[in-house]
């Protein structure tokens, strides 16, 4: 059996964000309520996509 650990304080834990380096622009991933697609395109990134919702891999970097 494992052991889940967690932090008891949490004002230590550090806030991963990934940057992501596309067509000369970097765009923070920053909201976990919005898709990666959905990000890229607020940030004027364009990205090819075909079902919106990761099934048929065109938007497949």
């Amino acid at each position: 059996m494992k052991t889940k650990h967690t932090p008891t304080n949490l004002e230590n834990t550090i806030k991963f964000i990934p940057k992501i380096n596309v067509q000369g622009k970097v765009v923070h991933y920053d909201n976990n309520e919005q898709t990666l697609l959905d990000c890229l395109e607020s940030a004027n990134v364009e990205v090819h996509y075909h079902c919106r919702d990761g099934f048929c891999g065109a938007c497949r970097v």
